[in-house]
């Protein structure tokens, strides 16, 4: 809890370089780990948190602190209560939200080219289906996707914010439903050796295969930023193949694993390595907030969790943007 407030549910109150950024926060989480004696508590904030964390071990204590972080483990505490759908399908909650925003959301289009100026934004989309443009002027722009160089093509960076965004490092992470005879029904398997505290995958790894009903399972794949979409797929079967070896499920026999949905999360992640922690990066990215109209949010500016970014976006975001509209 120490730290709560410079992490969560924004870094509004991070200290920079002049305050003085505490030393725990920049330690390898492994360090940390065994500075304070908590071995026994790794494969759980893995299984819950870690999976989508490149190299998870020598990750800034920061960011596994900011995933894992005082309102999760409140609840595996029991001192606060969780809540989900009634239905078990997250998804409910986006489609509430897309029938409330009805036609003002132009889904499948793409940002072609932007004009950002403290006097407002101009923003030209196109539509993918007929590649029919839009040009939208606004008071202010509110990006919300993952601020990667990539991704931000076709809106107009400066030098100042290149410098912010070129310095991410993230992980690639692609799920999928995949079914095997060998895989059994009401099982699940977790990537975490339990007996071993310390003993973590290496990238790249299948996280998880969990059990979904029928024969269906989700699986989890996890790799580097290079990580491509065939690799994945290959090391789900080879990670099912690594399963029968040890014993943990039937002999496959010459049935390969069928994969029924496949989806890429893109860059997942995003954080920034301790040389630039050290010198002040966190400070730097939220100078860019209201900058040239533009405001961001989204799991770079917090935590990658819907419930904290709904916090990140009423206490510190909006405030902020409609200050000045």
């Amino acid at each position: 809890l120490t730290y709560e407030e410079n992490l969560l549910p924004s870094y509004a109150k991070f200290p920079n370089v002049t305050e003085g950024i505490p030393k725990d926060l920049t330690l390898p989480f492994i360090d940390f780990v065994k500075k304070y004696a908590i071995e026994a508590a790794v494969p759980r904030i893995f299984q819950v948190t870690g999976l989508g964390m490149d190299d998870f071990a020598r990750q800034s204590t920061l960011y596994v602190m900011q995933t894992f972080g005082a309102p999760i483990t409140r609840s595996f505490l029991g001192i606060v209560g969780s809540f989900v759908p009634v239905s078990k399908r997250n998804s409910d909650i986006y489609d509430a939200i897309a029938r409330r925003l009805g036609e003002d959301v132009m889904y499948f289009s793409t940002t072609v080219q932007t004009a950002r100026s403290d006097n407002g934004v101009e923003v030209l989309v196109e539509r993918s289906a007929d590649k029919s443009r839009t040009l939208i002027r606004a008071k202010k722009l509110l990006v919300s996707f993952e601020p990667t160089l990539h991704n931000l093509d076709g809106i107009d960076i400066d030098e100042e914010e290149t410098s912010v965004f070129e310095k991410w490092s993230w992980s690639t992470v692609y799920a999928g439903i995949v079914s095997h005879p060998s895989l059994p029904r009401l099982a699940s398997y977790t990537n975490t050796a339990p007996a071993r505290w310390m003993s973590l995958p290496e990238l790249p790894f299948v996280g998880r295969f969990d059990y979904l009903g029928d024969e269906n399972y989700r699986v989890l794949a996890i790799g580097d930023r290079n990580f491509n979409s065939r690799e994945a797929r290959k090391l789900v079967g080879e990670s099912l193949e690594q399963l029968a070896a040890a014993g943990t499920v039937p002999g496959l026999g010459n049935g390969a694993v069928q994969i029924k949905a496949w989806a890429d999360h893109g860059a997942m992640q995003l954080h920034f390595e301790r040389e630039y922690l050290e010198a002040g990066a966190i400070a730097k990215l939220y100078a860019l907030q209201g900058r040239r109209s533009t405001y961001f949010t989204g799991g770079a500016w917090s935590a990658q969790f819907t419930t904290i970014l709904w916090e990140t976006n009423n206490q510190y975001v909006l405030p902020k943007l409609l200050a000045e509209l």
